[in-house]
């Protein structure tokens, strides 16, 4: 009977601990997804020149959208950045349409979008404006917009996590 009292107790003890780490992991990960990056939610879009992948330029302006829009910032030189692009192949043109992909100006992102079928979706914007005025250093980083041009949400994404903001 005290062997399998003992037996008992240090199991109790174990299933005490490990529940313990699992409270402590989760109460971690959930401080993780802080972003400190970006425009404050609230805040509106700063007034900047897109260029297109012709050299055209326009000023973004989110105001004559009729729905909230996605902002995609990426840069193609980064390994992450290139496997959510690609994985964008996946999904039907329909629900991109609400998403712009905004990219680092570059000869090698400008050379990879004429080639890919995101065109009509993808916008350059110069290294400095995306660090200066959207606060913006690592990539890949969203900015979800709502009709007048504020930040609802904002953060890094990846193609694990792309459906959630394209459905």
């Amino acid at each position: 009977m005290g062997l399998y009292t003992e037996i008992t107790i240090a199991l109790l003890i174990i299933a005490t601990l490990l529940l313990i780490i699992h409270i402590v992991v989760i109460q971690r990960l959930k401080k993780a997804n802080i972003v400190n990056e970006g425009l404050e939610i609230g805040n509106s879009i700063p007034s900047v020149v897109l260029e297109d992948f012709s050299g055209k330029q326009f000023k973004f302006d989110s105001s004559k959208s009729e729905d909230n829009q996605l902002l995609i910032i990426l840069d193609l030189d980064c390994k992450e950045c290139n496997k959510m692009f690609k994985s964008l192949d996946v999904y039907n043109q329909l629900y991109l349409k609400n998403v712009k992909l905004v990219f680092l100006k570059s000869e090698f992102n400008l050379l990879e979008i004429t080639k890919s079928a995101y065109k009509n979706h993808s916008f350059f914007l110069e290294k400095e404006v995306i660090l200066n005025q959207f606060k913006i250093s690592s990539f890949p980083f969203y900015l979800n917009l709502d009709k007048k041009g504020t930040v609802l949400d904002r953060g890094y994404i990846s193609k694990n996590n792309l459906i959630d903001f394209i459905s």
